[in-house]
């Protein structure tokens, strides 16, 4: 006697399940479709070294939320950390754009007790031994720096006198933590995008020195010690004329690019890593997006926070 297979229907649970995995990875093909077209590098995600994958900018997060049609929402909560230090600690909600609902939502914070706004160097006379300075330079108490007259001089950590002037700067830069963390975790894009350009410091919080016992206490930010390199040598190099006798880096614009010259060796790092420049050697200058002149944590801000004057130049590139 033969057997009768009886073919049986899959129930409505498993044919939505079915239906709703098609629909997710077809969402996730069309995400990386539009970051692939209409993302550019160096100016909405930038391969940062020493990172696995680009980092996620603000210019590209605000992309991504207007393809997938929500806006921002922010909760900011300051705490006072005393001597005039706060933190923000900033939740950013991604509305939707038809019917008003929350999608997702990044939590950040910021701080002017990180490093970068804690403290200044200023140059002083003093000319630790190769051993001592290692020492002290692993410690972040200290490093050797080119003057303007290039020449190499000691510069010594020290508070920052007025942590005011870095409020404003420190809770767009928590928004935008935030901002970045809620559209990674919205579109999926954490496999894309590494982390945040702001979790990897290159300047040391370490133990404080006699004269920071007295700083105020706030959270710790953990950050990588700097490499030890060798004493520098004093150049030979004659000193060069600045303007008015302070440093002065120069700025030009052409094709939707700036080109930055002059006294750049103190802000190489914010130039090459916070703003994705890239060097050119034969011209002597850095080459950035237009966008990082005059946006947050930009050339500008940079400029101002090292004393550097910003001059900007009309000519253009003979081709």
């Amino acid at each position: 006697m033969g057997t009768t297979e009886v073919a049986l229907k899959p129930d409505r649970e498993e044919m939505q399940l079915e239906s709703s995995i098609r629909q997710t990875i077809a969402d996730i093909d069309r995400i990386r479709a539009f970051i692939k077209e209409g993302l550019k590098e160096g100016f909405d995600h930038a391969k940062i070294k020493g990172t696995p994958r680009p980092t996620l900018l603000q210019p590209g997060a605000e992309k991504v939320c207007l393809y997938l049609g929500v806006r921002p929402h922010y909760e900011i909560r300051t705490c006072d950390l005393g001597n005039g230090h706060v933190e923000y600690e900033v939740r950013c909600v991604l509305i939707s754009r038809k019917n008003g609902a929350p999608v997702s939502e990044g939590v950040a914070s910021a701080s002017t007790m990180e490093s970068k706004h804690r403290y200044r160097y200023i140059p002083t006379t003093d000319r630790p031994e190769e051993e001592e300075a290692k020492i002290l330079k692993a410690k972040g108490l200290g490093k050797y720096q080119k003057d303007y007259h290039d020449q190499w001089v000691w510069m010594e950590r020290i508070e920052n006198p007025n942590p005011w002037d870095a409020r404003h700067t420190v809770k767009l830069m928590g928004c935008k933590r935030a901002n970045v963390k809620a559209v990674r975790t919205l579109a999926a894009l954490s496999e894309i995008f590494a982390q945040d350009l702001e979790d990897f410091p290159s300047v040391a919080a370490v133990e404080p020195s006699e004269e920071a016992a007295e700083a105020p206490q706030g959270r710790v930010i953990r950050e990588e010690a700097p490499t030890a390199t060798p004493p520098p040598q004093v150049s030979a190099k004659p000193p060069e004329p600045k303007r008015n006798g302070k440093k002065t880096v120069t700025v030009r614009f052409e094709g939707g690019f700036a080109f930055v010259s002059g006294d750049t060796y103190d802000i190489k790092r914010q130039i090459s890593q916070g703003m994705g420049g890239k060097w050119q050697k034969e011209l002597k200058e850095w080459k950035v997006a237009e966008v990082w002149v005059a946006c947050q944590g930009g050339l500008e801000e940079v400029c101002q926070e090292n004393g550097i004057e910003l001059v900007e130049q009309q000519e253009t590139r003979a081709s």
